[in-house]
């Protein structure tokens, strides 16, 4: 037996040595791997607080429909309905999602961003390894880009789709590197593939700063190639002829590399299509339809005190041990890389300039400018004039290019560090000396502040000047200022911050004075890699916790007395007035309500639920969280109000029906129908007006239809409402799902059947099986004229962007397969022809390029 142990270990050992990157990807696994073991013991679900409120829900829902056989194509539980597969962020058609289908939901919950944390660093490995940067600069890059303050301060926040989106930039600009450098046709499909992944991902505002600096790297690389290959033309014929024969090479060059580029955007949006028209049809009628308000589309920009978060970023808070106080949320403006890696970068392009890190230092320097957003006197004019930028709020989120771009530098730069000349050594000889100058004056400066007792005059000063800037928006956390313990926690952690951030910035500074000296010391190797890797693992692993998978849920009993009344009363609606549930959990236990959480949510009822709750119509909301009784939540069917045991409501309309130790429920008596008929119609052109007289006390619902267009057919009116004839007249709902909706209704005279559920479009209605249009009623609802007598209404949901893009999918992914085929098939039987004398130097050697 120890015969063939030792056979076997020797064979491991050898396999080991013959595979270059098992050391690497080991070493890029590690992190993702601890987490996921600290995350399981200590709750068994990775926290996130998106993950709580929204991202559960939403995939419980999805893929629980998904495991029965059906493709959930409407969510009926928040805000009165809305499409689900529309709402790109579902990554329902997601590959990578995967796992919902076959795990319990907190351990997917907990191993999708994980797997993805790990492929973040594995691709920019890859990227940086076919720059021919060497093997441990890639694996610096890697750990950077895997454990960036963007990712893991995003995974905090429960921001799965923004982590899952930021996985695939270093795929996809390794591929449009072999794309334009080869020229192929097969890499160009492959960036394609990889685009529409990131789009199925789920973020769109990360996938369009990804493909803006996709595009200046298409282009940068292409025109590189062509000036090279225009330079090479000259020099072999005559100076006149060469001049003119290069530039139509050049053009023509430049057009067939962009025509790529742009072929590969057609691959990646046919590909996608499924997904793509679905969420524009879903985007059309929310509040993202032409464009977002540039109030609420620079919201989450960059402060600029937050700059010195590059180097101290838990100066204004960390949002764990103490709440953020700077200005928007601390996971929206952070931009951390390390301390080593930031220095790595900016010595990659003060040392020795070349394309490459002219390239990377510009899209950073690029990145950040466009993530201050708002503060900078400009950006209106960006706003108007770069397309698509409207349409996405978040300047911020451009520092995923920044965490991009450093991380390249840093692994560049790693190799310049240990392969310069003594010139080079001389400039980061320089370089380091200011460095270790400003580490003194820091350490002198905390030496000075640790001597003071309590808190500084200078930093109550500091801290009162600082909140003063901030608006109402962009103030999200209640800051007890100048309260002492506030005060006193800030400026602790203010000090950790600075300590650390001057110690890492000696350790790095005295670390490259020493490599400088002996470049291939593999102690100063491994010194540099453990620097890059305590630091961010030191920073980001606050930001991994683990949750119980019951704080996910409604409360149990609660959840079973809803329930218990949906099946014995029909389908209603509940209010949700606690500070202990997000709207959207009601998924998770089939009960419907009334506000929600979404980015989608639909501009009807964003100023349906404004006018309710006394705000202005046109206030932009993606959080739809209500807080009293008004006459409009009676229309919605509003059953039930839910609220905190130690805030009971007062309202004559509202009796108490059940009580625990969380949580009181008050049954709704004014509260209408799902469904119900009207005879009488009036018209109302103006949507403010129409809005304005839904929300009168003196407005009766059930004796009065309003609409908006004019009516062909016009009903004769009705002297009684409903309620008072109910022998004449019935409206009851036989079947609710989320797709299909059935009512058997019996009226004595011509009327409307009025659905409480939100119109829109891709709804289709059949009376007695025979089509009717849908008339929007009431502002918000579905109404289909019936005439006198017992019928049945069906309403069915048909998304036409599903079915469209179904077909565009089908017909891409069919062709890209035979295509892809038949090219690898003709380059085998026809190898493409061995070429000398290459007019442009491979990428890699452009490390070392002026």
């Amino acid at each position: 037996m120890y015969p063939m142990m030792s056979r076997l270990a020797e064979r491991l050992r050898t396999g080991w040595k013959q595979t270059p990157h098992a050391y690497p990807l080991c070493a890029l696994s590690l992190f993702p791997l601890l987490f996921f073991v600290k995350a399981r013991v200590q709750g068994g679900m990775l926290f996130g607080s998106d993950t709580l409120l929204i991202f559960a829900p939403l995939r419980a829902l999805g893929f629980e429909h998904l495991r029965r056989g059906n493709l959930l194509e409407w969510n009926p539980y928040i805000v009165a309905g809305m499409p689900y597969l529309g709402e790109i962020q579902t990554t329902l058609l997601y590959p990578l999602s995967f796992l919902f289908l076959f795990l319990p939901l907190p351990l997917a919950i907990t191993l999708t961003p994980l797997l993805h944390l790990w492929l973040s660093g594995v691709f920019m490995y890859l990227f940086v390894r076919q720059l021919q940067g060497s093997r441990m600069g890639a694996v610096i890059a890697g750990l950077t880009y895997q454990l960036s303050g963007f990712q893991l301060a995003h995974l905090y926040a429960g921001h799965h789709t923004i982590t899952t989106t930021y996985t695939w930039l270093p795929l996809l600009f390794l591929l449009a590197q072999r794309a334009v450098e080869e020229r192929s046709y097969l890499w160009t499909v492959g960036v394609g593939v990889a685009l529409c992944l990131q789009i199925l991902a789920g973020y769109p505002g990360i996938t369009y700063y990804t493909c803006v600096g996709l595009a200046l790297w298409w282009i940068a690389l292409s025109l590189r190639q062509a000036l090279a290959k225009a330079r090479a033309e000259n020099s072999e014929g005559e100076a006149e002829v060469g001049r003119g024969m290069s530039i139509g090479m050049m053009f023509r060059h430049l057009l067939g590399s962009w025509t790529l580029g742009g072929y590969a955007v057609m691959v990646a949006l046919a590909l996608a299509a499924f997904q793509i028209l679905p969420t524009l049809e879903t985007a059309a009628q929310s509040m993202r339809e032409g464009g977002t308000p540039y109030r609420f589309a620079s919201s989450f920009s960059l402060p600029p005190e937050n700059l010195l978060c590059l180097l101290f970023p838990d100066l204004w808070g960390d949002s764990v041990r103490i709440p953020y106080w700077g200005r928007w949320y601390g996971w929206e403006v952070m931009g951390y890389v390390g301390v080593l890696p930031l220095l790595l970068a900016v010595a990659a392009v003060t040392v020795r300039p070349s394309f490459l890190t002219r390239f990377w230092g510009a899209l950073a320097l690029l990145a950040l400018l466009l993530s201050l957003g708002r503060y900078l006197f400009f950006y209106p004019w960006v706003y108007r004039l770069l397309p698509g930028l409207a349409f996405f709020r978040g300047p911020a989120r451009a520092l995923v290019l920044w965490t991009l771009a450093v991380s390249v530098l840093a692994g560049i730069g790693w190799d310049r560090v240990a392969y310069s000349d003594e010139n080079e050594r001389r400039r980061l000889r320089l370089l380091t000396g200011c460095l270790s100058v400003l580490s003194a004056v820091g350490v002198l400066g905390l030496i000075l502040s640790a001597g003071q007792s309590g808190v500084s005059r200078s930093w109550v000063s500091l801290t009162g000047y600082l909140l003063s800037l901030g608006t109402a928006e962009e103030r999200y956390a209640n800051v007890p200022y100048p309260h002492p313990a506030f005060l006193q926690a800030s400026f602790s952690i203010s000090q950790q911050s600075l300590f650390w951030g001057v110690l890492l910035l000696t350790f790095a500074a005295a670390w490259m004075r020493q490599r400088l000296d002996q470049p291939t010391r593999r102690g100063w190797m491994l010194a540099g890699l453990v620097i890059v890797g305590m630091d961010l693992l030191a920073y980001g692993n606050k930001y991994v916790q683990g949750v119980p998978f019951r704080r996910a849920q409604l409360d149990p009993e609660v959840a079973r007395f809803l329930q218990q009344r949906r099946r014995a009363e029909g389908p209603f609606r509940v209010v949700n007035l606690t500070r202990e549930y997000s709207d959207n959990v009601g998924a998770m236990h089939g009960i419907e309500m009334v506000g929600g959480f979404d980015p989608f949510i639909p501009q009807r009822f964003v100023e349906f639920a404004n006018v309710s709750e006394g705000r202005p119509m046109d206030v932009a909301l993606v959080v739809v969280k209500l807080s009293r009784h008004s006459p409009l939540l009676d229309l919605l069917n509003a059953r039930y109000f839910m609220t905190n045991r130690d805030a009971p409501l007062k309202d004559n309309a509202l009796v108490e029906v059940f009580q625990n130790r969380h949580v009181r429920l008050y049954e709704n008596r004014r509260a209408l129908p799902r469904a119900w008929v009207v005879h009488n119609v009036q018209t109302i052109p103006d949507r403010v007006a129409l809005l304005t007289a839904l929300a009168q006390k003196q407005f009766d619902p059930r004796r009065t239809l309003l609409v908006e267009q004019p009516l062909i057919k016009k009903f004769p009116p009705a002297n009684e409402p409903m309620c008072q004839r109910p022998d004449a007249e019935r409206c009851q709902i036989m079947h609710h799902s989320p797709e299909r909706v059935v009512i058997q209704a019996r009226l004595a005279t011509d009327g409307y059947v009025v659905l409480a559920d939100a119109f829109f479009p891709g709804w289709e209605a059949r009376v007695d099986g025979k089509a009717v249009a849908i008339l929007r009623a009431n502002y918000l609802f579905r109404a289909v004229p019936v005439p006198s007598g017992e019928h049945t209404i069906t309403f069915v949901y048909r998304s036409s962007g599903l079915r469209r893009g179904a077909w565009v999918s089908v017909g891409a992914w069919g062709c890209m397969v035979i295509s892809v085929l038949l090219f690898v098939r003709r380059s085998r039987q026809n190898p493409p022809p061995v070429m000398t004398g290459a007019v442009l130097p491979a990428l890699p050697s452009a490390l070392s390029a002026p």
